[in-house]
């Protein structure tokens, strides 16, 4: 009873401590790092206490409000009557102290010993595999003089400094000592259960941290991390469920995918149920897989796609077509997304409209997509239109209208139309982020009264080794350019813009001359695009950067040297990356092989039936190259070789116990840096994925340091032997942004 007692006093005393005013707060805010921080206690407002923070630059407070009954988070203006509340910085909680019942991505903690995780979930890779590709980031505050134990490079989870418990069969975890604050975590494998989210546990020990840390006075040592698998649900297909798309919306539940079978879907006003924010629709092609409001253009009674409210939607290998609207929001012909973020991969939005003759209806804007943000890639914009009968001047986007900062690459916006404002492209006056196009061609689009006939913008813009030529403006000074700020020019090609309202800024400008483009087609390609003709400044004009993509709008690959400027690279080679870098040879070891843009070719090589690879028709473990090969109508015959490692996994073959390496980091940028775990040797080789040799080194350490800058951004594998032994691994040369 006593031992009771004396127990209870120390609880109580500890509490009372906790919650007295010599504790601090640590605020961290994933969407706003700028806020993160130790936040000082400042005294008492209105019976509670408050707190002040970061620094004094850039102050804010934490603070409970008698008004809402909740824990607040706002701007700090030096007076406790003057507090201004962050809308959306609030706890659910009423509770005596701040740490619980805020949204995510935002976190209070009182100032101790701390961890701090990047994301709480791995999501699956776009092929549906069970393979995961993200990296989560642990930081340590390096409060109370404690810290990661260790040195860089070493596996956290191999030295048993971190315990994973309830990680699906397949998987296996990595967490990397990078610094004494900082552990890179992923996941390599694949799970063989994956149609179903599920969570695992991280558990750090004591050993994990210095100064004799130990995990139960640390915040976050422990944690429940989300495995994001995502399901597939068809329509179009036989023996699917659903027959429309609008239907099969209903099915989904946010981050699965919609795979849309081939055919022509004619659907209006496709709208995803209030309950669905993040989702993918994926189709066979843009020539293949057709949505459309109606058979004929402007005869629709609504757009084609309507995301009204959904944070993130992204649309793959469709074309949408023939969206006509003419009652209020009169925006968005083929997609309307008035938030969150869209995004269009090899897709084509063609001859939508957006039409009113009513001036009680306010602003037409955006004849083919009107939405927050957009990240359009490798897709075709043209022939849409923005028209008002009544009020012309509220007539803009005739392609595109978008509100906030958005990125165009590898895309052709060709053949708009706009009454007043921003033939290709329209951007709000308001908006104060940049927009990026890179490697895109804008032409042939038209303003009839008014200015900017291929873009107008009243934002920030930023071009690079793009095209932006031949279109029309009643305003001939601004046939093609119309903007209230500096525009940001690299290497591309700009015709005629009014030298009067903006400044062009930037390097190796190619201004009003002409590239030479030939009419809109489909050059090999399931989108259109204008190749260079014969003399184009464009051809072989290109100055990569780090954010430069390895292939055109079609996705035939980038020369090597002396790329073209623009969406379309003459003369290039098709792409063809297999989905996964392993394959069991068992009796259930069939993979469907996927081209890439083109997608009439044929798959070659052992093993290979049609578009599947049949790995148990493969007698010995190693590596076996598939050709991709593709030949159309006035087009060079194409072909492309990929790889895959076929590894004994049948029951009755008892296998050898492999080559324990850690390689890192991947991608990687220019060192990667490799340790052999059972051997004191080694020697490395890599090789592109047609098997070529590109370099080789041997190693009298279990550890190697491998330079790859020599080596252009894409796939490589990378083989490792010691001890009559040897593992390939496939990674990825990149450009760090």
């Amino acid at each position: 009873m006593i031992r009771k007692s004396l127990l209870l006093i120390v609880i109580c005393a500890f509490a009372k401590q906790l919650f007295s005013q010599e504790y601090n707060l640590t605020l961290r805010v994933k969407s706003e790092p700028y806020m993160d921080g130790v936040y000082f206690h400042k005294g008492k407002y209105r019976n509670h206490d408050y707190w002040v923070g970061p620094d004094v630059y850039n102050t804010y407070f934490i603070a409970f409000s008698d008004t809402s009954s909740k824990w607040i988070i706002g701007k700090w203006t030096g007076d406790t009557n003057k507090m201004e509340e962050i809308t959306g910085f609030n706890s659910s909680s009423s509770s005596n102290f701040p740490l619980s019942g805020w949204p995510d991505g935002l976190r209070v903690r009182i100032e101790a010993p701390t961890l701090w995780y990047s994301s709480l979930s791995f999501v699956e890779d776009q092929f549906n595999t069970g393979t995961l590709t993200d990296t989560i980031i642990i930081q340590h505050n390096k409060k109370r003089k404690q810290a990661f134990s260790g040195k860089k490079g070493d596996d956290l989870i191999l030295k048993n400094w971190v315990n994973v418990y309830a990680l699906p069969t397949g998987l296996v975890p990595h967490i990397l000592h990078i610094n004494d604050s900082t552990l890179q975590f992923w996941i390599s494998g694949h799970s063989f259960y994956h149609h179903q989210d599920s969570f695992f546990t991280l558990e750090f020990t004591d050993g994990a941290f210095t100064n004799n840390g130990t995990k139960d006075s640390t915040y976050d040592a422990e944690m429940k991390i989300k495995l994001d698998f995502f399901n597939v649900v068809k329509v179009g297909f036989k023996n699917s469920t659903y027959s429309r798309i609008s239907d099969a919306l209903k099915g989904l539940t946010n981050d699965d995918v919609l795979e849309v079978g081939e055919g022509t879907f004619t659907e209006c006003s496709i709208m995803a149920p209030k309950n669905l924010t993040r989702f993918k629709i994926r189709g066979r092609g843009p020539d293949k897989t057709i949505v459309q409001a109606d058979s004929l253009p402007q005869n629709a009674q609504g757009r084609v796609f309507d995301f009204t409210d959904c944070d993130s939607v992204i649309l793959e290998d469709l074309t949408i077509q023939n969206g006509y609207v003419t009652e209020s929001p009169v925006c968005g012909g083929g997609i309307y997304m008035n938030l969150g973020h869209l995004t269009l991969s090899n897709c084509r939005v063609i001859k939508n409209e957006i039409f009113s003759d009513n001036y009680d209806l306010g602003r037409t804007s955006g004849g083919g997509i009107y939405a927050n943000r957009v990240r359009i890639i490798n897709s075709e914009i043209s022939e849409n239109k923005s028209h008002s009968s009544e009020r012309p001047s509220y007539a803009k986007g005739g392609g595109i209208t978008v509100t906030s900062g958005s990125h165009i690459i590898n895309t052709t916006i060709s053949g708009n139309y706009s009454d007043h404002y921003g033939g290709g492209i329209c951007m709000r006056d308001y908006n104060t982020k940049t927009t990026f196009i890179r490697n895109s061609t804008i032409t042939n689009n038209e303003v009839s009264a008014g200015k900017g006939g291929g873009l107008a913008f009243g934002s920030l813009v930023e071009f690079e080794n793009s095209i932006v030529y031949k279109n029309r403006a009643h305003d001939s000074a601004s046939n093609d350019l119309t903007s209230i700020n500096t525009v940001y020019v690299k290497n591309s090609i700009l015709g005629n813009f009014d030298e009067q309202v903006f400044t062009i800024a930037g390097m190796n400008s190619l201004l009003k001359i002409d590239p030479k483009l030939d009419s809109l087609k489909f050059n090999c390609a399931t989108t259109r695009t204008h190749a260079l003709l014969p003399g184009s400044p464009a051809i072989g004009a290109e100055i990569p950067s780090e954010y430069t993509q390895f292939t055109d709008q079609r996705g035939y690959p980038k020369k090597k040297k002396g790329g073209d400027i623009g969406a379309h690279e003459n003369n290039s080679q098709l792409d063809f990356v297999i989905s996964q870098d392993t394959i069991c040879r068992d009796t259930n070891s069939i993979l469907v092989l996927k081209p890439g843009v083109v997608k009439k070719g044929i798959f070659e090589g052992r093993g290979v039936s049609n578009d599947t690879f049949d790995a148990s028709m493969i007698k010995k473990s190693g590596f076996v190259f598939i050709t991709y090969k593709y030949s159309g109508l006035n087009c060079s015959s194409f072909s492309k070789t990929d790889s895959i490692y076929v590894r004994l996994c049948n029951s009755e073959e008892i296998p050898e116990a492999p080559l324990n390496i850690t390689y890192y980091p991947n991608p990687v940028e220019d060192v990667l840096q490799i340790e052999v775990y059972n051997d004191n040797e080694m020697s490395i080789q890599v090789c592109d994925l047609s098997g070529t040799k590109l370099h080789s080194q041997y190693s009298p350490d279990r550890k190697a340091e491998v330079n790859m800058t020599s080596l252009k951004p894409g796939f490589y594998v990378l083989t490792v032997s010691a001890s009559g032994k040897s593992v390939s691994k496939k990674f990825i040369r990149l450009y760090l942004r």
